[in-house]
């Protein structure tokens, strides 16, 4: 029994040893892990990589991108666009998912509803209305402009139905190159769609509790201030009022603002005291992300030779601040006509761009990059920790041994050891 005892105590004295000596060096390391991923201020993009992320089936541009997080999944969609490898306009819609990881899985066709016909430069947007996802396909062009709306219901498994145009408001004209955006106000959600060749109309329609669109109209909503395509639209809601960005277009560095009111009106576009983009643009994309309930405006690439991404916070008044391209990763490679979307992954933001334009060659990658939350924060250091090398073990039978079995200490600064008294044997 006595030799047992003995044998615990130093199995206990080597355990914190090695406790004292190994926490500080996990420590570090783990830090310099988490500094490797993300370095940065709150909101920043870190560097964009492919690593991960299923490619694109065929190149594309013009493309429409969006994503529906059903039962915990969330699903990304690719719908339509142009592909020279494809031979022209594409009717395809690829479904993928995002992983645990947030890793982009294969895109395919599988199950999954596809255009009615071959379009480019349409809008696409969704909405849940009663617990049901709903997709809708507006405009665009298939060797001409359409004005033709086309709704699809997404099922518990994240597979589209089948497009259709039953019961959904046409478009008042044949529009591309245009906007759409979504907005709930007090209970109801509309959709407007802003802009398109040579156009500065905003109209408004609401989606009743069937998912279907009302009828198109430009009654008491503010117009553009200028005709505009190939612009960029978003919203952003705070403290209850929802506000619309118009960003560029028709080569324009213009940002306009306008509030969205209780009834669903668009009020007037306007550019003060909004920063304005940092050069004349069209064939970005943009999209936001909140971080800390702080918001952020992003706009990636544009005009065919591009590479850059801004960022620009949003203030508590809904004002769009300078945008700026500082510690923000830019694309690796200049990208227009691509389609861009943010998505969280186990509370963290991602940015994904996926195909578009370099210079006129069309593209299939499909780019991540991570969004820097809240810094890190290593657990400080042991004030008396230990040298990391170990003294080399005796050779002969120590002298001294513990008088008890040695607890660690439950805080990160270790209490001194005791100097053993008694006789080792």
């Amino acid at each position: 029994m006595p030799g047992f005892i003995k044998n615990i105590n130093r199995k206990s004295f080597t355990i914190v040893t090695l406790f004292v000596i190994l926490l500080p060096i996990f420590l570090i390391q783990a830090y310099k892990t988490h500094s490797t991923l993300a370095t940065g201020n709150n909101g920043d993009v870190t560097t964009f990589s492919t690593t991960g992320q299923a490619q694109l089936p065929q190149d594309l541009e013009n493309h429409t991108t969006v994503t529906a997080t059903i039962n915990g999944t969330t699903y990304v969609y690719v719908l339509g666009g142009y592909s020279v490898s494809g031979g022209g306009n594409q009717s395809t819609v690829y479904k993928a998912t995002i992983d645990g990881s947030s890793d982009i899985g294969a895109f395919d066709t599988t199950n999954q509803g596809q255009l009615p016909q071959a379009l480019d430069a349409n809008t696409t947007v969704t909405a849940t209305i009663n617990g049901t996802n709903y997709i809708y396909v507006l405009g665009g062009f298939a060797g001409g402009y359409q004005s033709a709306v086309y709704k699809a219901t997404i099922d518990g498994n994240g597979d589209i139905g089948t497009f259709d145009t039953t019961n959904q408001g046409q478009l008042p004209q044949v529009l591309g190159f245009h906007t759409s955006v979504t907005a709930t106000i007090g209970g109801t959600t509309y959709v407007y769609v802003l802009g398109g060749l040579v156009q500065s109309t905003v109209y408004r329609a609401t989606i009743d509790s069937n998912g279907d669109i009302g009828t198109f109209d430009t009654t008491n909503q503010a117009q553009l201030p200028q005709p505009l395509d190939s612009q960029t639209t978003v919203t952003v809601t705070l403290d209850g009022t929802t506000y619309v960005y118009v960003l560029g277009g028709n080569f324009q560095s213009t940002v306009y603002k306008a509030t969205i009111d209780g009834n669903g009106n668009m009020g007037t576009f306007s550019t003060t005291n909004q920063g304005q983009l940092m050069q004349n643009l069209d064939w970005h994309t943009t999209v936001t992300a909140t971080i800390l309930g702080t918001n952020y405006i992003y706009v990636v690439g544009g005009n065919y030779n591009l590479s850059t991404v801004s960022i620009a916070v949003v203030d508590t008044s809904g004002n769009v601040g300078t945008f700026d391209t500082t510690n923000q990763g830019q694309l690796p490679q200049a990208l227009s006509a691509d389609t861009s979307f943010i998505s969280i992954t186990a509370g963290t933001n991602y940015i994904y761009v996926l195909g578009g334009n370099d210079n006129g060659t069309l593209q299939s990658t499909v780019y991540e990059a991570l969004i820097i939350d809240p810094p890190f924060t290593p657990t400080p250091t042991p004030t008396n920790t230990p040298s990391p090398t170990p003294t080399a073990a005796p050779t002969d039978t120590p002298t001294l041994t513990p008088t008890g079995t040695l607890t660690p200490t439950p805080t990160l600064t270790p209490t001194p050891i005791a100097t053993p008294t008694g006789t080792l044997t």
